[in-house]
């Protein structure tokens, strides 16, 4: 629900991954262990009690990422800012970030990696509602995103509605969101079906291809926009465990693997090849698809190439006994 009631400091272009404002309207490295944040002025917290819409500061931005790393705190992604010295308030709308060395990633790290981790919230819930805990109600969140939690039900559902004071202007589109916990897939896919949701929110939520080909021949009218799914089909071997513990063997498994049967079958056609680092997901930060299918393992088994990665397969297993 985080993505549609909360807003970041920073957030990712969904075309090339790269950093972009959000409450923070731009950045800049004075130098290379001092970032100094500009926060968007007129931006207000969700007009209820306590917040009452009052506008969101930089000593706001700095109380959120010191909560993060407070003694003791053990949130998931405390340690992306362990190269961090300190968080400063220089002034109503701009935060100085000192730093303990050179280190890059912190403009990322201030939302966070694949999956949102650090939206703007309210310190006063905090203080007024029951400390750390108040936010396991949902209807105490008290942010400056797009919409305001109206209802929530733990384990059923939740309901939010448009923010009128939303900052981007025009925005949103949508008079309220609705969200229910479906606890199988033979649900979701009849939901779907007779047109009762839009959207599955989470990966476990979402349709495969196959679920998605089988909905469409029943109902054309549904249309599921395709996007990359950081979900990683791989094989993992235990390098403490005979024989994967020879790297000969290992070699021969990689090279041997057929990464195009393994997208038919594994995932009915719906994945695609992929390095350690996804060209889907990040384009341009990685090989392109035409340059990793140039590459021994990852080129087709049916070329003379893939053939041949086969061969040097055999022969690392002949040769490891």
């Amino acid at each position: 629900m985080w993505e549609y009631i909360g807003d970041y400091l920073v957030n990712f272009n969904p075309k090339d991954g790269a950093p972009v404002p959000e409450l923070a309207e731009k950045w800049e490295f004075k130098d290379p262990q001092t970032l100094v944040l500009s926060i968007r002025k007129g931006v207000k917290f969700h007009n209820l009690a306590p917040t009452t819409g009052r506008e969101f500061t930089a000593d706001d931005a700095v109380w959120n990422l010191k909560r993060i790393t407070r003694p003791g705190a053990q949130y998931i992604w405390k340690s992306s800012f362990e190269p961090v010295q300190s968080f400063t308030a220089l002034d109503k709308y701009t935060v100085e970030i000192k730093l303990k060395f050179p280190f890059a990633p912190i403009v990322s790290y201030l939302r966070g990696t694949t999956f949102p981790t650090q939206p703007m919230i309210a310190p006063e819930v905090e203080e007024k509602l029951g400390g750390e805990d108040a936010y396991k109600d949902l209807t105490n969140a008290r942010a400056t995103g797009a919409f305001i939690v109206k209802s929530y039900v733990p384990s059923i559902s939740a309901e939010a509605v448009r923010n009128p004071d939303y900052w981007q202007q025009g925005k949103p589109y949508m008079d309220k969101v609705q969200m229910y916990v479906v606890g199988d897939m033979a649900t979701v896919i009849a939901a779907y079906r007779a047109g009762k949701v839009d959207y599955g929110a989470t990966s476990a939520a979402a349709m495969d291809v196959v679920a998605k080909n089988d909905i469409q021949r029943t109902n054309p009218n549904i249309k599921f926009p395709e996007v990359p799914d950081p979900y990683i089909v791989a094989l993992v071997p235990h390098l403490q465990k005979k024989p994967f513990d020879d790297i000969r063997i290992r070699k021969a498994i990689f090279l041997a693997l057929d990464r195009q049967e393994m997208v038919k079958i594994a995932v009915g056609g719906g994945g695609h090849i992929s390095g350690p680092i996804s060209w889907k997901l990040f384009p341009g930060w990685t090989w392109s698809e035409q340059e990793l299918l140039k590459r021994e393992g990852f080129r087709p088994k049916n070329t003379p190439e893939g053939q041949q990665d086969i061969a040097e397969a055999q022969r690392l297993m002949r040769e490891a006994g």
